[in-house]
């Protein structure tokens, strides 16, 4: 082996294994290595995506390194992985990548998409996949508008066509109420009369958005509406990776220090059938938090 694939794979054995601390050091090391390290970076997301509960199970913190290193390259080899990964249901996807699926996935999607949009659009329309990942699907494509790699009209007339009822097997689903959040960015007037019939038929979970709320921000005008994504999208880049990735509660320190966290790993107990019923209520726990900062975040746009 060359002193450049020792290199390579002391890079990889240090992100492997969670210990709370975050490797600065590793991530730098990755980062001038970027040709030679991404082939290693889309092995581990595809074997993500083949054996979760190895990930799971066995505390390891590789998929998210990887996952956030490939988004900052803006590899778009890596791009087809990544959208099968995050095409996993829920009991999976979720311990694996917590709050980074609400909170970076439309960033990692546009930035490796290398400006085709197919692959954004099949995982919005995947009823298998876990709704937050389809939601991060879809605010990817409002992302994409603002980059120029899809036309305001075609985003708005594709994201138009999921209020017929059929795209979600839960009727309950928050599905539809984040898809019209990702809509209203695009200032969708034209459409009003498919937005108004979807609250009519009560698809529109109004804790997320509710029609007053959606006439009160169609009211700042098309312009303004389309700067506001433009900032958050600046917001939520991934172009700084240590800013991005070091303050996350699963870091609870760096490589000098010694505490140590679990507070943001995976949970096995998710996969354990045992205990179904604490399960349950972690899930329906999880997924109010998340509704929770979905809502948020829209209240902090106006």
């Amino acid at each position: 082996m060359t002193d450049t694939d020792n290199k390579i794979q002391e890079i990889l054995a240090t992100f492997e294994p969670y210990d709370g601390v975050y490797h600065r050091q590793a991530v730098d090391d990755a980062i001038q290595l970027q040709e030679e390290i991404t082939p290693h970076l889309i092995v581990i997301v595809q074997d993500v995506a083949t054996n979760p509960g190895k990930y799971i199970l066995n505390d390891i913190a590789s998929n998210i390194y990887a996952l956030m290193l490939l988004a900052y390259f803006q590899e778009s080899k890596a791009h087809q992985s990544i959208v099968e990964l995050f095409s996993l249901p829920e009991h999976f996807i979720d311990p694996l990548f917590g709050d980074l699926i609400t909170e970076d996935l439309p960033s990692i999607l546009v930035q490796t998409c290398g400006g085709d949009v197919e692959q954004i659009k099949q995982l919005i329309l995947n009823k298998n996949a876990y709704e937050y990942c389809r939601s991060g699907a879809a605010t990817a494509l409002t992302y994409a508008v603002i980059k120029g790699y899809e036309s305001r009209e075609d985003a708005q007339q594709f994201l138009s066509t999921l209020f017929t009822g059929t795209e979600d097997d839960n009727p309950d689903s928050g599905f539809w109420a984040m898809i019209l959040d990702d809509l209203v960015n695009l200032y969708p007037e034209e459409l009003m009369p498919v937005v108004e019939k979807a609250f009519a038929d009560d698809l529109i979970d109004e804790f997320f958005i509710d029609l007053d709320y959606m006439r009160e921000l169609m009211a700042k005008g098309e312009e303004a509406m389309l700067q506001r994504l433009r900032e958050e999208m600046e917001q939520r880049a991934i172009d700084d990776i240590h800013t991005q990735m070091s303050w996350w509660a699963m870091f609870d320190s760096e490589e000098d220090d010694n505490v140590a966290s679990s507070s943001f790993m995976p949970t096995p107990s998710l996969l354990n059938t045992s205990t179904a019923s604490t399960s349950k209520k972690k899930k329906a726990k999880k997924k109010n938090k998340r509704k929770m900062a979905k809502a948020s975040k829209k209240k902090n746009r106006r």
